[in-house]
Order: C-alpha cells, then structure tokens, then sequence
C-alpha cells in the first residue's frame, strides 16, 4: 500500500544517529509501519521515531530488541528524565503520544503491552487555554516596511511575508507554492497536499499577487525549478525550506522589536482580524482550512466578548513503613504529575496530613479502606459534612489509585462511601442597592489617608461590572489594564485559560481614578500589580485572596443582607454570578437570542465549556422564571378536547 501526498512522494524519515543496529532496524520496521499503515508524513514519523530511539537507546543499547525486557518502571524513569529537562506539558504531551504510539505498533507485532501503556499518564491539557498572538496595525505596518527596504532580498522576504498574512499560510505551505499554483486570470492560488493532505483553492488578494509578481520579474534568479520560492546563492535548483521561512520571518520581526515573535503569528493576525471585522467562526476556519471549528474557537477570546459588556456601574513495597515510604510515594506522585503539567497547590499539604495520620496510627502494611475513612472523617476537626467527605476522598482516591501500581495490596475505596460530591448550588444575587451599598461601606475603610479604601471599593466594583473572578482581579498587572484601547488581559487563570475582556466606560472611569490615587503612594510600573496591599511591608504588593475575604466578610456581615442564595452566606464570589445573571436577563427583556448569545458570555467570563455558563438557567430562580415565561408563550400545550 503506497501513500503520496499530492504529487509529493514522502521520503523516508531520518533515524537518530547515536544507535545500533539492532535499534536501527527496530527504527526502520517502525518507520514502515507508520508511513505504510498509518500514512503519516515524514516529519511526523522523525519525531515519533525520535522518541522511540531515545527509548530504545536508554534500555537496549547494544543489545537485541526485546521488548518483554521492558517494565513500567523503565518508561516511568524515561519520562521522568526527558521531563526534567524540558517541564512543560507539551513536551510532555509529544512524549506521552509518541510512547503510546510505539506501543500501539508493537502490539500489532504480538507484543503485550498494556503495563507499560498504563503508566503513561496524559499531561494537563485546557482547551483554548492561550490567547492567539496577533499582531497589532502598527507592528504589521513596520514589519512589512522592514522587509520592503531590506537589503538582501526585499521582494522575497516581502512576498513572504504577504502569503503568510493575507493567506494565512504555514511556512510549509509557502514553501511548497508552485509557480503553476497560481492562475493570474483567476486571481486564485491553488495549495496542494497540505496540513491535513487537503487540496484548496483560495482567492489572491491584490496586495499579495502583486508582491509575488514583483518576486518572479525582478528578484528570483534564473532556475528551472518550479516553485515559487528558491534559494538565492547556492544550489539555485532547490526551494528555499519552511525552515528557512520561518527564520526569515523571524529575523525580520527581531528587526522591528518584535522579541516573542513567530511565522504563525501571521497567521494568527489574519484570524483575529477577519473576526474584528464581523467574520463568522466557520469562515475563519475555512480560510485557514482547519479541519475542526474546534481548533478555530481560539480566536473567539480575543474580541469576541463586546456583546457581553453593558453593566449599569462599576459595580506500589508490601511493607510499608509508614511515614517515611508513604511520603516518597506521595512525593513522587506530585513530581510526576506536575511534570505532566498539573500545578497542585493545595495537595502536598492534603496528601501530607494524610501521611501523618497514617504514620500516627502506627500502621504497617498495605493501606485500607476503613484506614482512609477514618482520615477523611477527621477533616475539618470532625465536624465535616458528607459532602466535605466526598470531596477529600475524590482527591485521594486519585493517590491511592496510583499508589496500586507498587502495592498492589492497595485497597481503592469505592467513590460512593460518602455519597456523591455535591455540585453546584443556587448563588446569591446581588441587588442593585446592595452593591451599591457595598462600595459605600468599602470607601470607608482605613486607616485615613490610604489607599486601602480606593483599593477594595475598586475590586469589588471591577468583579461585579465585568464578572472577574476575585483571583483573576487580583492578579491584574498594571501593564494588562489598557484604559485607551478599553481592555482587561486576563492572563493563565482557571483552566490556564486567557482572554481579552473589553469593559464600560464607566469602568474605565473609575479604573483610572484608582490609579491616579494609587500613584500618590508607590510610583508606577508596567509589572506592578494593578490592584496593591497598604499595609506597612505590604504597600505596593499584590493582594492576596484570603486577604480580599478578610475585608469582605465583614463588610457583608455589617450591612445585614438576607441571603437569597443556598450559601450559608452572600460570598464575594457571588459579585460574579451576579454580572452573569444580569447580563442574561437583559437580553431576555431586548428579545435577543440568548443562545446565540451564551457562547458570547462563555467567552467573556472564561469558562472552559458552554455549559458551565448554561448552568445560570436552571440554578437561578430568576433566570428559570425568564425560561418558563418563554416556555409558556411558545409551546402549543394541549387543551381539554384536543386529540
């Protein structure tokens, strides 16, 4: 079976250099399988076969393949020395796919390789979780100078730059541009066997035909060769490589002062720009010919939230001994997860008092069940609820269940002991009155002369007339509120999630008092948190998140709300789902279409999935009061004597 692509056939991936010859061939079988079988291109098959000769190397050096020689520890060692030198979930990603993939191909080849599989644990991964770099007008106005007054090649490096902006093009992509690609009559460009082995056609913007056009008369040398692009000094015959692009665009950008700068970010800044410009998702997607609409609902974060925003105000050992091997357990758990990516801020001092009620109990042995529902009990001095019970046990059980792995004696508690953890309940909506009463009580705070009272009435008003969560307001650098453009950058909150989140005027107002008042006490700077403690050592310090409820609670306490909510009390974090449910019913009253409108809010407030901002219609009674009105007005309900 032959795979091509286009009228390209794929050459053979190279092997890594340092091996044998036994883990040549093991290579050379593997890379048969992948391009043969699995019809992958060249690059994707080098870096799979990378990872599977740095593996081989690692066990069999010298040595006959025998993959019934390899155990789960030597994978979990092998991951675990890759990572430490480069910790990003990325690479942890690459290497996780392309161990799984080398144990896919030695099943077909009779081997049992489901011990080894399990220990490859998936790296953290959130969905749309960066903003796309773009690039604004006036760095695309110099980069594009840049290049026209250049003095090595001009028209190349502009043409260049022109495919990948106004096309969207990957550098492979313009590498493989053939001349006969392009039908000038048509004003169209052909792009064959591209990502995804997909053929299309596309429009030729003017600007971009006669970039190219320029190139081809009076810049490209004299060669035979049919591409577009080809190398300028020697070996004229070949075409210049993606490469080799992407280093031009690079050097270009560094030119300019674009520091953090890559080819795809070209592309990028023709997706964001299409949106601006009222360009749906799916003609997004077709221009940069993605293959999913999933993969295009990054560019939604950037300016895809402005509907949202009309807010009134600112408003495995047998014996255990106990502590010693149970906290190397517990310590290599957390050094293998957060490899994978996984921050867990709150589980070494979880896992850790789990240990010490263990080492406390005197207990040799495998764990038990009735050892860790004793524990789990404890939580909160005894005076947890079921579900506070159900909620340690759903982390620990996570533990206990790696722990199996190298005892297998381990008992796993079944996650029902306590019931299930409970969900989520009905928040507390803030009236208009009781904010503004909020605010009041907040200017009063002191000591006199401080800043202190500016800063706590400007957090909770930027939570409830933009629907911040208190974190991602506290962790506001003074460089991510842009007053002149209008815009909160969000950045790596929940989920590791980003996004742009335009604000009201009137926001705008009182954000820049704040910061005029703010710099009659520390002087300001670009990486300065926006939002400071005034406290002694702390002015000038960002806010912690205990500290901002510390402030709060009382506040709430002092003004004698009646809770409306399933809360014990109204929360701080209650500011937020209040912006959310007002914004909803706003648009009920307009006659907006609120479904349509919902990925809008899911955008602005950052949710990781749509029905996380779903759940406000049926958790709020106003909003399931909204619903049923509807529901009553449209729905043809059966009367007495209809059949």
């Amino acid at each position: 079976m032959t795979h091509t692509t286009s009228q390209r056939a794929m050459p053979d991936a190279r092997q890594p250099a340092a091996t044998t010859d036994y883990i040549a061939e093991e290579l050379r079988h593997y890379d048969e399988h992948l391009r043969d079988v699995r019809g992958l291109a060249a690059g994707t098959r080098q870096d799979l076969i990378r990872v599977a000769g740095w593996l081989l190397q690692q066990k069999f050096a010298g040595q006959p393949i025998d993959i019934a020689k390899l155990h789960p520890g030597d994978i979990r060692q092998f991951l675990a020395e890759q990572l430490d030198t480069h910790q990003t979930a990325s690479t942890a990603s690459r290497l996780a796919g392309a161990l799984r993939s080398c144990l896919r191909y030695r099943t077909t080849c009779g081997d049992q390789v489901g011990a080894l599989a399990a220990v490859i644990s998936s790296s953290v991964h959130w969905k749309l979780a960066s903003l796309p770099r773009a690039l604004k007008p006036e760095e695309t106005e110099r980069l594009l100078n840049s290049l026209a007054t250049a003095r090595r090649w001009p028209k190349r490096g502009y043409a260049i730059v022109r495919c990948a902006l106004d096309l969207g093009l990957r550098c492979g992509e313009i590498a493989h541009l053939m001349i006969s690609d392009i039908d000038w009559r048509a004003g169209t460009v052909a792009l064959k066997g591209t990502k995804s082995l997909r053929q299309d056609v596309l429009p030729l913007p003017m600007e971009t035909g006669q970039a190219l056009a320029d190139y081809l008369q009076h810049e490209r040398p004299a060669t035979h060769h049919p591409a577009i692009f080809v190398r300028q000094q020697a070996g004229l015959d070949r075409p210049i490589t993606s490469t080799a692009i992407s280093k031009l665009i690079q050097r270009a950008g560094r030119r300019v002062g674009l520091m953090h700068f890559s080819a795809h970010a070209l592309r990028h800044t023709l997706a964001c720009r299409l949106v601006e410009n009222g360009s749906s998702l799916k003609e997004v997607a077709d221009v940069l010919r993605h293959r999913s609409l999933n993969t295009t609902l990054i560019y939604r974060q950037a300016r895809h939230a402005e509907a949202v925003h009309r807010p009134a105000a600112v408003a495995r050992e047998r014996i255990m001994s106990a502590r010693i091997s149970l906290q190397t357990r517990i310590d290599d758990y957390l050094a293998e997860r957060r490899r994978l990516g996984f921050e867990l801020r709150s589980w070494d001092t979880f896992l850790a008092g789990f240990a010490r009620f263990v080492a406390s109990r005197h207990h040799r042995g495998p764990l038990t069940v009735e050892l860790m529902t004793d524990w789990i009990r404890q939580g909160k001095d005894g005076r947890g609820s079921p579900g506070t019970w159900a909620r340690r046990l759903e982390k620990l059980r996570l533990f206990v269940r790696y722990l199996k792995q190298f005892e297998p004696d381990t008992e796993v508690p079944d996650e029902s002991i306590f019931g299930p953890v409970p969900g989520r309940v009905a928040p507390h909506i803030y009236r208009d009155d009781e904010i503004v009463e909020l605010l009041a009580a907040a200017r009063q705070l002191g000591p006199h002369g401080s800043v202190r009272a500016a800063t706590f009435e400007t957090l909770f008003g930027l939570m409830a007339s933009t629907g911040l969560r208190v974190s991602e307001a506290i962790h506001l650098r003074d460089a991510d509120v842009d007053l002149k453009r209008g815009i909160l950058t969000i950045r790596q909150t929940k989920f590791a999630k980003s996004r742009q989140v335009p604000i009201h005027p009137s926001t705008l107002e009182a954000l820049a008092r704040y910061r005029r008042q703010r710099a009659q006490h520390v002087p300001t700077t670009a990486d300065m948190p926006f939002l400071i403690g005034s406290r002694g050592r702390r002015l000038g310090q960002p806010l912690g998140d205990r500290q901002a409820h510390r402030v709060f609670n009382p506040l709430r306490d002092s003004l004698g709300w009646v809770n409306r909510g399933a809360h014990a009390a109204p929360r701080l974090h209650d500011l937020r789902h209040t912006f959310a449910v007002r914004r909803v019913m706003r648009w009920h009253a307009e006659g907006a279409d609120v479904d349509q409108m919902m990925l809008a809010l899911s955008t602005y407030m950052g949710h990781a999935e749509i029905f996380y901002t779903y759940w406000y219609l049926t958790a709020v009674p106003e909003l399931m009061a909204l619903a049923g009105g509807k529901f009553e007005h449209f729905a043809d309900l059966p009367g007495e004597g209809d059949e």
